[in-house]
């Protein structure tokens, strides 16, 4: 049993924000740090892996869950080898699969809004 709609781009936009602060939590300066972040964001990935966008989704949301993975990927491994263009690439990836997400949500308010 797949995920609704809803429950679908709400486990992506959690696992984003959740990256985004744990990104944003991390102290550059600190290897042990730097692991952690990159373990937390492989982790973030395997879930990302695990869900499947419903069929009724557009095909532009369907394939920004690879590109989210890939720009995580790229976040992850930028971190990994301390490349910081690595990590603003995969940042911008990131962002603007987001704004596909939030456009989405936008654009079909009433599948969000009712509980």
């Amino acid at each position: 049993m797949g995920l609704s709609e809803k429950e679908y781009v709400q486990e992506v936009v959690n696992i984003v924000v959740d990256s985004d602060v744990k990104i944003k939590q991390t102290d550059v300066y600190s290897d042990e740090d730097m692991q952690d972040t990159a373990d937390y964001l492989g982790k973030q990935m395997k879930k990302l892996k695990d869900i499947k966008p419903p069929s009724v989704l557009p095909q532009e949301i369907k394939d920004s869950h690879e590109t989210l993975y890939e720009g995580i990927d790229k976040i992850r491994t930028g971190i990994l080898e301390q490349d910081i263009e690595k990590i603003q690439a995969g940042q911008t990836i990131v962002s603007m699969s987001t704004v596909l997400y939030n456009d989405y949500i936008e654009k079909n308010q009433d599948k969000f809004n009712k509980e």
